[in-house]
């Protein structure tokens, strides 16, 4: 595994920047409870602005999926069929373009503070070691994730009801859907996580992201053997409609359908041991 250089500073650099660091901090070979060390990333976030930033992917996604149209609300009030599985696949293409793009960012913002300000090594004075510091990022970010999620999915719904939808709405999809896209969302920006601790530069990492988010917008058109095999492809994987009817003459529905559920867990088990691999090194390195 190819490291940064702030990575692999040896222990006797770590003893050197601990012994400078304050009498704030804790004495060398202490190990910083996990709690406390998943506060210290919550502060660093709101140092950080993740918040806002969250908001602000947050507000793109909700201004793409919400019925602002007027052609948007007549499709929602005035339809034959049930227009509830066509709201869920905007919602699940909103998803799939944002949710690449909004996890690298806050991973890259919450790492690259520790490449610039020296954070590897000042934390593993406190027992903080490089992986143990990425799973406590990955643990604080995924209470930002969690709020984020949960209104990307439920605003839409509100919404609809609120403009006056007729149609009954079938809970159960859209709660397998927002509890799938909070595990896809967590298991990926531990990923990013992995690449932005990894390397120094976090265009990289966001450059990724970029790219991330119009694969997996693109992997809602791609046979699903393809969409299985690209990791980004995987927010297309959840997405619990699918089309039913002739496209060309318009004679078609969207209706609901069961995401290929080994597929999902497989890929979200491999990644999960993917970062706990990965983290289980970073930690060995310093040692």
């Amino acid at each position: 595994m190819t490291t940064s250089p702030s990575l692999s500073a040896s222990p006797g650099a770590v003893g050197a920047v601990g012994a400078g660091a304050g009498a704030g901090a804790l004495a060398v070979g202490t190990r910083l409870p996990w709690t406390t060390a998943v506060r210290l990333e919550v502060a660093k976030m709101r140092r950080l602005r993740l918040w806002p930033l969250s908001l602000a992917l947050l507000g793109v996604s909700l201004a793409l999926s919400l019925p602002l149209s007027a052609s948007a609300r007549d499709n929602l009030l005035n339809t034959v069929t049930d227009p509830w599985p066509s709201q869920l696949l905007l919602v699940s293409m909103t998803a799939a373009l944002v949710s690449p793009l909004l996890v690298s960012v806050l991973a890259s913002r919450l790492v690259d503070v520790e490449h610039t300000g020296g954070g590897w090594n000042l934390s593993a004075t406190m027992g903080l070691t490089p992986g143990r510091l990425c799973r406590a990022k990955l643990t604080a970010l995924a209470g930002v994730l969690a709020p984020v999620v949960g209104l990307q999915v439920a605003v839409p719904v509100l919404a609809g009801q609120m403009l006056g939808a007729t149609w009954a709405l079938d809970l159960a999809p859209w709660l397998t859907y927002a509890v799938s896209l909070f595990v896809l969302d967590v298991v990926a920006c531990g990923l990013y996580l992995l690449l932005a601790a990894l390397v120094d530069n976090q265009i990289i990492c966001v450059g990724v992201g970029f790219l991330g988010s119009f694969i997996s917008l693109f992997a809602l058109l791609m046979p699903p053997w393809l969409a299985h095999v690209v990791p980004w492809g995987y927010w297309a994987a959840i997405t619990p409609t699918a089309t039913s009817g002739d496209l060309s003459d318009g004679t078609y529905q969207v209706i609901y359908q069961d995401p290929s559920w080994p597929w999902v867990i497989g890929f979200l088990l491999l990644a999960a041991a993917i970062f706990a691999v990965a983290t289980a090194r970073l930690d060995r390195i310093e040692r």
